[in-house]
């Protein structure tokens, strides 16, 4: 598909704004089954299509390979041109990062330790050279705690007479890292201790994890100029998904990459699933706030359930704090109510809805 696409025809108002409303800071508030994905890639082709933009110069960032994966095969259906980054936030880090990692006095091919499996081989390394047990510290605090303390860092990039943590990574920067492992075991903060260790095994294996993907391309930002120009030359537009999710670094990323001011945002506070990941839902609420003349976009139609299921998700949503409530509107009229399920555990409510559907498959009702 390409130029001849008839927007008007395959979206409703509210989502043809958004596709159409091309520079400056854009807001999109999508509530649940509203067609984000939709908007994004249309708005995706549109830029392409009608903008004449180079496909290259456009970034789409998400949270998940699938996500990303589904918005690419979407777009390749959609214009006539080869895409260009359509990738998770850790995968853009990567981007950056590969060509840039000389800066630390590092090549190409470090290596990326990103799954908990691989790095519970260090901490097990860690561990029993300090002789502590996971009954002191468990690896998924320990791993929690290495990614919120380097995550914490970023704030200090607005300083640059402040050290980040990337620096000690340098091969021929002379940080002591054992004295502080010793100082912070002796006065029993343990979270500390292992992240200087867990720095140390980096420095020495020659590895970054899922934190660093982001968090030391802020500071190659923040430390050189033409790194920072570089890429935000590259792209002149770019556009994320799940933006409620972000965490300060991530959110971080976005203002970099976005020098230019074309900033274009999907969220939705209601559906915020990373707050353990450090999530901030205000980062997205507050966004008119940070970025004066944001243009604001709602998609108030839910098209995937049933208008039982929208009403009753609406006063129950109405009570949260989020200032950017909007009842949503049912598209799929109907006039099945909702019925309460009391249930014990998630086991039982697992069991309990595998025996709905199936008396009704045996009722006659046909699957969708």
């Amino acid at each position: 598909m390409d130029e001849k696409i008839n927007y008007s025809a395959l979206l409703d108002d509210q989502q043809l704004e958004a596709v159409k409303t091309l520079d400056g800071y854009v807001r999109v508030v999508a509530g649940a089954g509203s067609g984000k994905t939709r908007v994004l890639t249309y708005r995706y082709a549109y830029l392409v299509n009608q903008g004449g933009i180079d496909p290259q110069e456009i970034a789409c960032i998400t949270f998940t390979r699938d996500a990303a994966q589904e918005m690419k095969t979407r777009i390749e259906g959609l214009i006539s041109q080869e895409t260009g980054s359509i990738c998770t936030f850790n995968s853009m880090g990567l981007k950056i990062l590969q060509p840039e990692m000389f800066r630390l006095h590092w090549d190409k091919k470090f290596d990326v330790k990103a799954e908990d499996v691989d790095l519970s081989t260090v901490l097990t390394k860690i561990y029993r050279k300090l002789k502590i047990t996971r009954s002191q510290l468990s690896y998924d605090n320990a791993i929690s705690a290495i990614a919120r303390i380097k995550n914490e860092y970023v704030i200090t990039l607005q300083n640059k007479d402040l050290p980040f943590y990337a620096e000690w990574l340098d091969p021929q920067a002379g940080f002591d890292f054992d004295r502080e492992v010793k100082a912070f075991q002796k006065d029993g903060q343990l979270e500390l201790a292992v992240f200087y260790a867990f720095l140390k095994e980096q420095k020495l294996g020659h590895f970054i994890d899922y934190t660093d993907q982001v968090c030391i391309p802020l500071f190659l930002f923040a430390r050189y100029q033409d790194v920072l120009e570089k890429w935000q030359h590259k792209f002149s537009f770019i556009m994320v998904d799940e933006f409620q999710d972000v965490n300060p670094a991530n959110y971080e990323l976005c203002e970099k990459l976005s020098g230019h001011g074309n900033l274009f945002i999907v969220g939705d506070p209601n559906q915020m699933i990373y707050s353990w990941r450090g999530a901030k839902s205000s980062l997205f609420a507050d966004f008119h706030e940070t970025h004066p003349g944001t243009t604001d976009v709602f998609l108030p139609k839910n098209r995937r359930s049933l208008e039982g299921i929208v009403k009753a998700a609406n006063t129950i949503i109405q009570y949260n704090d989020n200032p950017l409530f909007k009842p949503m509107e049912a598209v799929r009229k109907s006039e099945t109510k909702v019925q309460l399920l009391r249930c014990e555990t998630d086991t039982d409510e697992t069991d309990a809805v595998a025996n709905t559907i199936n008396k009704l498959i045996r009722s006659g009702v046909k699957p969708k």
